[in-house]
């Protein structure tokens, strides 16, 4: 470990256990002071009103100095100027040389602005970089951005503001200048985070992100009421932030733990944990002289130009006033301000997605895998059947009948949803079943997309864990395994394979039902998924393929479509032909070209035959997408291509990252769109209705298209070895539409687009 690196834990530790503000929560010094050097503003975005707020005396560059030299700023190690928009005060430069100049301990300064008026920046940033350095001071540039293009231009309720933040980062950078983007996240732009994600990553820069909430001093209560987030978006926000990729974007093991501990609180509830130098050590300060406790803060402690700064941050009032916000504020606090973390709690932001956390983990499933296995594999060889399916017999109860569903519940998209959807209909349809329970590794998400389900049987989603299922098995008609494949993931077998022991002791049927089986690299799974099929009363499979590996086993089972289909097609005619579109979606589709609808995933290293590095991957997914972009240049005039996401969902590899990384290889010439949104299964039909054709590389993309009968174009994601989706293609006779992935080239991609012009 590096001696700086060494001495800067040292005293972190130092600071945890002698500063009263950390163990004995003691009032101290200021060490963070929020500075708004102007209330004015030159956008008018839809969860702020500051813009509208009277103009009130600003502080001169000399009065700012005054101010900071009273007693209270002496500790000050960081200033934050904000506003208002900062780079509207002409003399932005002078007041930064008088935060320099007066603060003596300081270490840090951001300035944090709209990126609205680059020509300012350009004028302002070497100036400011300059006089920072020479007392040496760390200057960070903050950036806020809220989306791409006019999504970005629709909040801040500005035209031309997304293309001047571009330019302002692209001066910062050109500047070397330490820059920040930050990502204020409501219902308007919740479903486009990953955008700038990709952005931060695009221009090597850092990323925040933080939840639109009401300050009372703005008055924005009306506007943060009408774009606040509904449980399904805190859901998708929550699984974003806490995702790895935005933790390995998040260098700052502090703020790991204030999106880990946002994530808990958005989808669990609670009260918040994390800490806020603004309980003990921080000060917010106004243009006008205003000092707060903090930014949500709903009074001022008093004025800076009627009384000393030290004397009304230490008075009684404030003190009660202080008081007070802890108790009943703080808990239910949102804001991203953050603070101290103990030691051991930093140390556990630090090892957030750490590869050695990751490698931990991956061991603990090993073990548990590799030493429950073989002992669960031969107590449960008295319940292997080893006989013909049959039907289900009647079940003799007065209650009503219940299927527990267990599966890769927690880690579904829109077409698990369909899947679901299709097995309800079955069960109900096929064994009178009444109600059902869905065992899930995550509940927030499985239940985004239960309550999505129309005209199926009453659904409930329950906790994936030992206490619950021993819990409710016992009332379950059924055990059914339900969607999704039956493959190489370990910790989901080896929870599977429990319940299902649990099931037999209990003599409660189970069914495999719509599932599809492998792939396989180890034996054990393998030999843990032929004993779940042995377990079974009743097996359903979805594919040619799953049901030639259960005849190999020995093992008799039906093959029907893959049960989406059946949903699908209900849906389709509940919901007629071209019914109106989302509004979101009306201006994308409202063209006289040719509509293409694009779906991509991510390549997975599990659907590669043999091992392939990271970078082998990348190449090939870099080549198809550029094979893709060329192909889709031929027809930059006479098609829309809209990408369409199954899956936007961080813990099942979005396809929005594919989606951006194929914007980056586009031509601005080129009429593509991108739809940022978690779609439901009505919402992806109508969107389909209006589609001329399909290119589709997730396997429930193609189901979906094929099922509304659109020209579709398949492009199998398997790597040396063909996928389901190459195996859906031949089995519906559509061999010559389905290409790999690794052989795709764009003059076949041409051909096939002019079929879908020419029907």
């Amino acid at each position: 470990m590096p001696l700086t690196k060494l001495l800067q834990i040292t005293s972190y530790c130092a600071d945890w256990f002698l500063k009263p503000a950390r163990l004995r929560r003691q009032t101290d010094f200021p060490r963070v002071l929020n500075l708004l050097v102007t209330e004015a503003c030159n956008c008018r975005c839809i969860m702020c009103n500051v813009g509208s707020q009277d103009s009130q005396r600003q502080y001169t560059p000399a009065e700012l100095s005054n101010i900071l030299a009273d007693k209270l700023f002496s500790k000050l190690l960081h200033v934050g100027i904000s506003g208002g928009e900062p780079t509207l005060r002409p003399d932005l430069s002078e007041l930064v040389t008088s935060i320099i100049y007066s603060v003596p301990a300081l270490r840090t300064l951001s300035l944090t602005t709209n990126g609205t008026r680059p020509d300012m920046l350009r004028q302002l940033l070497p100036a400011i970089v300059q006089t920072c350095s020479e007392k040496g001071v760390t200057f960070t540039l903050n950036i806020s951005l809220d989306g791409q293009a006019n999504v970005h231009d629709e909040i801040r309720q500005r035209d031309g503001s997304y293309n001047d933040a571009i330019e302002s980062l692209q001066i910062a950078v050109s500047l070397h200048i330490p820059t920040q983007l930050q990502c204020t996240v409501s219902s308007a732009n919740v479903y486009g985070v990953e955008g700038i994600r990709h952005l931060a990553v695009k221009f090597g820069v850092e990323v925040v992100f933080r939840l639109a909430t009401t300050i009372s001093r703005l008055n924005n209560h009306e506007k943060i009421r009408d774009i606040s987030l509904t449980d399904h978006e805190k859901s998708f926000f929550a699984d974003f932030i806490s995702s790895p990729a935005t933790l390995k974007k998040t260098k700052q093991p502090n703020r790991r733990l204030l999106y880990l501990d946002l994530a808990r609180r958005l989808t669990q509830g609670g009260t918040r944990r994390a800490p806020c130098y603004f309980q003990h050590e921080g000060v917010m300060l106004t243009s006008s002289g205003d000092l707060y406790t903090c930014s949500i803060c709903d009074s001022p402690m008093g004025n800076v130009f009627k009384q000393s700064p030290y004397e009304l941050y230490f008075s009684p009032r404030t003190s009660e006033q202080r008081d007070k916000m802890i108790n009943e504020t703080c808990p239910n606090c949102l804001h991203d301000q953050s603070g101290a973390w103990s030691p051991i709690m930093l140390a556990k932001g630090m090892l957030a997605n750490h590869p050695a956390e990751r490698l931990l983990k991956r061991c603990r499933i090993a073990a548990s895998f590799f030493t429950n296995g073989p002992i669960m594999l031969s107590s449960s060889r008295r319940f292997s059947r080893n006989k013909p399916t049959l039907p289900i017999t009647e079940h003799s109860s007065n209650l009503v009948k219940t299927a527990l569903l267990i599966g890769c519940y927690g880690g579904e998209h829109v077409g698990d949803a369909a899947i679901l959807g299709g097995v309800l209909m079955r069960l109900h349809e096929d064994f009178e079943i009444e109600k059902a329970l869905v065992a899930s590794f995550r509940s927030d998400r499985t239940r985004r997309w239960s309550e999505s389900l129309r005209d199926c049987i009453p659904t409930e989603v329950i906790e994936y864990t030992d206490e619950s299922i021993e819990k409710v098995l016992p009332t379950c008609t059924y055990l059914v395994f339900a969607g999704g494949p039956l493959m190489d993931l370990p910790g989901v077998l080896i929870r599977h394979l429990s319940t299902a022991i649990k099931a037999a002791n209990l003599n409660t049927p189970i069914l495999i039902e719509g599932c599809g089986i492998g792939p396989f690299r180890l034996k054990l799974s393998m030999a843990i998924v032929r004993r779940l099929l042995e377990m079974a009363s009743s097996i359903r499979l979805r594919t040619q393929a799953s049901i030639d590996i259960a005849s190999a086993w020995g093992l008799a089972a039906r093959l029907d479509r893959d049960p989406a289909f059946d949903y699908l097609d209900m849906r389709a005619k509940q919901i007629g032909h071209k019914p109106p579109l989302p509004t979101m979606l009306q201006h994308i589709c409202k063209t006289p070209r040719k509509l293409v609808g694009i779906n991509l995933r991510p390549l997975w290293q599990r659907y590669a035959k043999g091992h392939l590095r990271p970078q082998q991957m990348r190449t090939i997914e870099e080549n198809f997408l550029a094979e893709l972009g060329q192909a889709m240049k031929h027809f930059h005039d006479t098609i829309r291509f809209v990408f369409f996401p199954m899956n936007p969902d961080q813990y099942g590899f979005s396809d929005l990252s594919v989606a951006y990384a194929l914007k980056d290889k586009l031509s601005l010439e080129i009429d593509y769109h991108i739809w940022e949104y978690e779609p439901n299964v009505d919402e992806v039909i109508t969107f389909l209705q209006r589609m001329d054709g399909c290119i589709t590389m997730r396997f429930h993309a193609s189901i979906f298209a094929l099922a509304q009968k659109i020209p579709t174009i398949g492009i199998d994601y398997g790597i040396a070895q063909q996928s389901k989706v190459g195996d859906l293609f031949s089995e519906a006779g559509l061999g010559d539409n389905v290409s790999s992935v690794e052989k795709i080239n764009h003059q076949w991609l041409i051909e096939k687009f002019n079929s879908i012009i020419e029907s």
